[in-house]
């Protein structure tokens, strides 16, 4: 970022106002940018930060860029107005400060020449001779301080009841754009207010240093839904980012994090939509929980190399992600830390990996884990998609590398990575490895919309749950001969999927493998077929026909149920066990006399010929 540099009159004036504590009007407004020079050394820096047991104080900034502001809210939280707070502020009319401050110091208003009214509560228990213009009214409660020492100097004083101040005294912590309220801590300083909120745009510039202590730390939600930020410049010396920030700032493009910043706290990041890329200084070993949730534009994350632990939701619904290098460091990722984080197809897992937790990532990213290693068990007791290498195919449009393992005395595709030319066809290598290509795995190309047309090698013998779930612009897929099982929900909600030619030497079609393919149309399964899940057609609307072999002995709860256009159904004499609801209302079974499809049709009243 450019670093614009202002005449010196302004530098220093600048950092005079920020030597006595805290409430500064901060350095940006409508997008104007205000930075303090490098180089530079606050003039009173030998003054230490005074230090008050929880209590904030409030300061001023450069009234170049807010001495238009006519109204003042002081809030509660402020303790002090500290000397010389609002020197500048010529065109300041009305101050209000909020019941709890107790003092303001010297020189406080005294330079707001157009200052004409100030509402003070009786919490007010000191206020410096000089620190008003002489033409000030002053409003408050009888007997206060505020009341005495008006009298004393000889200023004006309107009496209220407290019922009145209070509906006088209305917090409207933006009506001065840019003040800051700061907490003094034992190692520098903490931003804990900044108003503003609606009126300041773009980049806002936070200062390096207060009184001559640094910042240290961005207090809880110091940013939250700031509608217009754009970016931020953060001091040099911070070193802690608390809970929610920069939570909700849908225009924060960019920011860059300091080096030596130890911390950022749980949702600091939320919700940030606009955020496209950010880097991790390597101070961070620990990212918390929802820090990043929701950035659905953030594309390129840079971890720290140091990096320990990923929290719960720390990533997630960032669906943009395309790159991302976990360090080998990482020893936990907790749950749903890159769940839906749909754009990454594979990430390779540090070896060390000692926890991981459930729903840690996205459905279509498949794990690379090294055999045998913390991480690769990790994998496995979750029941993750994971592989443990990497092929590169040779002239296969489209498709830049599929990721495998051992599977048997095969090898056992498990996923995919696609290039930005894919056109939709696929066909999987016949061997990898030298090793021939026998499974499809779990999950292997589950929602890939892209894809179209898949051809399956001769030797492919299963195919895993939910390896095209979701694949819902696939149209059609080639079987091998040697097919023998397709899993839980393989094909679920491939909506204009067409009718496959079932091989013959399939024994196996799990619960929901076709369930909502809406597209399938006459139904004829090979000699060998012995079971048919529960729902396993759910919900195929247009099966019009379907030829079951005698080997079928299982047919699951409601596995032709919602097949609206399915009439006749012939069951074969050796179905043992036929679950509820199999059947569509309307359709008519033929059964074998004597055989258990006739019992059930009895016993469920369902209508049947011979």
């Amino acid at each position: 970022m450019t670093r614009h540099a202002l005449p010196a009159s302004i530098k220093v004036l600048f950092l005079t106002l920020l030597v006595l504590t805290l409430y500064i009007p901060f350095p940006v407004v409508r997008g104007q940018d205000f930075e303090q020079d490098a180089d530079s050394t606050p003039s009173n820096a030998e003054t230490p930060l005074p230090l008050h047991d929880g209590e904030k104080l409030l300061a001023a900034g450069s009234h170049d860029f807010f001495s238009s502001s006519e109204t003042l809210t002081i809030p509660s939280s402020v303790d002090e107005i500290v000397a010389d707070a609002f020197n500048g502020y010529s065109e300041l009319k009305i101050v209000r400060l909020e019941r709890g401050i107790r003092i303001v110091s010297s020189h406080a208003f005294a330079d707001c020449q157009k200052l004409s009214d100030v509402y003070l509560f009786d919490s007010v228990e000191q206020i410096s001779d000089d620190a008003f213009p002489q033409n000030v009214t002053l409003h408050s409660t009888s007997a206060s301080y505020a009341e005495q020492w008006a009298k004393r100097q000889g200023v004006a004083f309107q009496e209220h009841s407290a019922e009145e101040l209070e509906n006088a005294v209305r917090l409207s912590v933006n009506e001065t754009p840019g003040a800051i309220i700061f907490h003094p801590l034992p190692t520098g300083v903490e931003i804990v207010q900044i108003t503003g909120r609606d009126v300041v745009s773009g980049n806002i510039v936070v200062p390096d240093a207060v009184q001559g202590s640094p910042v240290v730390k961005l207090g809880d939600g110091l940013f939250a839904d700031w509608p217009k930020l754009t970016s931020a410049t953060l001091p040099r010396g911070l070193k802690e980012i608390g809970n929610r920030v920069f939570e909700g700032c849908r225009e924060l493009t960019s920011i860059d994090l300091p080096d030596g910043l130890t911390t950022i706290g749980s949702g600091a990041f939320s919700r940030c939509y606009s955020l496209k890329e950010i880097a991790l200084p390597p101070s961070i070993r620990s990212i918390e929980d929802e820090t990043f949730q929701g950035c659905v534009n953030l594309r390129a994350v840079k971890l720290p190399d140091n990096l320990d632990s990923v929290g719960v939701r720390a990533f997630y619904d960032c669906g943009s992600m395309t790159e991302l290098t976990l360090p080998s460091t990482l020893a936990t990722i907790h749950d749903a830390a890159f769940g839906h984080c749909y754009a990454l197809s594979s990430l390779e897992l540090p070896e060390r990996l000692a926890t991981l937790g459930s729903r840690s990532f996205a459905s279509n990213i498949c794990l690379l884990v090294k055999p045998g290693s913390s991480a690769f068990n990790q994998a496995v007791k979750g029941g993750y998609k994971y592989a443990t290498a990497i092929f590169v195919p040779n002239n296969v449009a489209g498709v830049e590398s599929f990721f495998w393992r051992l599977s048997g005395a095969g090898a056992e595709i498990n996923g995919v990575a696609l290039t930005d030319d894919f056109k939709g066809d696929m066909t999987l290598p016949e061997k990898i490895a030298d090793l021939p290509v026998v499974g499809v795995g779990d999950k292997a190309f589950v929602e890939i919309t892209s894809l179209r047309n898949v051809t399956l090698p001769d030797s492919v013998q299963r195919i895993g749950e939910s390896a095209f779930s979701g694949c819902t612009e696939l149209v059609s897929i080639h079987f091998p001969q040697s097919l023998r099982a397709i899993e839980k929900e393989a094909f679920a909600n491939c909506p204009l999927l067409e009718t496959p030619a079932f091989p013959e030497k399939l024994e196996w079609i799990g619960p929901k493998a076709f369930v909502d393919c809406g597209q399938l149309g006459a139904l004829q399964l090979g000699n060998n077929v012995r079971l048919i899940g529960e729902k396993a057609f759910w919900g195929c609307e247009n099966l019009s026909e379907a030829t079951l072999p005698e080997s079928l002995t299982i047919i699951g709860t409601q596995a032709f149920a919602y097949c609206d256009h399915l009439k006749t159904l012939a069951l074969p004499s050796l179905v043992t066990h036929i679950g509820d609801d199999a059947f569509p209302e309307q359709v008519v079974l033929k059964v074998v006399p004597g055989s258990r499809a006739e019992e059930w049709a009895k016993n469920k009243n369902v209508h049947y010929v011979y």
